[in-house]
């Protein structure tokens, strides 16, 4: 399979393409003679232009990617497994609860849902209300942010394992599902400090380890990507969730303000 390895390489060949397209078009468009000396200049696009042309034709490669069967068969399989191992009792089997969520997660946030069949589909919905399996991804993520909160510097990777769990919920809309002290409950995780701490912590980690030497300690490299992308996403949500609670805080200070008005001062102006 072709790499990234030599990316000079890629962004001649796409320079000749898109020369080469653009060319193609002009037989569509009407005849145009330039004035005697007059050459028409090549376009020279910009590196960034170009490389962004090379990732949105290896995105397409990869949705289609997502697409085959037999892939999207394996990742359900895998889904099914864990969501009934994580079903089958309150308290247990908490990992596997943890692991269909974030299947559960990565098919929805890839869109992939609807490639399944409409049998598969309400499976996995059902999935997503089915009270033990939320229990157990629950306590999986209680005890892990548990540990992480415990001590600045400490138990980093459970602090992550906690975020992981909480994009999870949030990814897949879960919460919604959760009583409302639970839900009360994650979003104190939210405003932890020493968990946020912690779960930053770890993706420092991860991007220093994976910094060091090209070829080595990969899976160090991909975590910290990882982290980010769960980072932004938990991001997102405070933002929303913020947003609303100050737009009703903000509309309801509008109509009962607290500073009273001064009164008019008595008199004729100037006086």
């Amino acid at each position: 399979m072709e790499q990234f390895n030599d990316i000079s390489k890629h962004v001649e060949k796409a320079q000749g393409d898109k020369a080469r397209f653009l060319k193609s078009k002009e037989g569509l468009l009407p005849h145009f003679e330039f004035p005697s000396g007059e050459t028409k200049e090549e376009k020279h696009y910009s590196t960034e232009t170009l490389i962004a042309d090379i990732m949105e034709e290896r995105i397409e490669k990869a949705k289609e990617m997502m697409e085959n069967p037999i892939l999207l068969e394996n990742a359900y399989r895998e889904l099914q497994y864990d969501a009934t191992q994580g079903s089958k009792k309150e308290g247990e089997n908490t990992d596997n609860a943890h692991w269909a969520f974030r299947v559960l997660s990565s098919l929805i946030t890839t869109h992939t849902l609807s490639h399944l069949s409409l049998e598969k589909q309400n499976e996995i919905n059902s999935y997503l209300e089915n009270p033990i399996l939320l229990e157990n991804a629950h306590k999986y993520l209680q005890d892990n942010a548990t540990l992480g909160s415990k001590e600045e510097g400490e138990n980093t990777g459970s602090a992550y394992l906690a975020f992981r769990s909480l994009f999870g919920f949030i990814s897949t809309h879960s919460i919604s599902h959760l009583s409302p002290e639970k839900q009360n409950e994650i979003n104190s995780y939210l405003e932890n400090p020493i968990l946020l701490e912690n779960a930053y912590r770890e993706l420092q980690r991860d991007a220093t380890w994976g910094s060091e030497e090209e070829g080595r300690d990969i899976d160090n490299a991909s975590c910290a990507f990882l982290s980010l992308f769960i980072f932004m996403t938990v991001k997102d949500y405070l933002r929303e969730k913020g947003k609303r609670i100050d737009d009703a805080t903000f509309a309801k200070e509008a109509l009962n303000p607290t500073e009273k008005i001064p009164p008019r001062p008595e008199g004729r102006l100037g006086k």
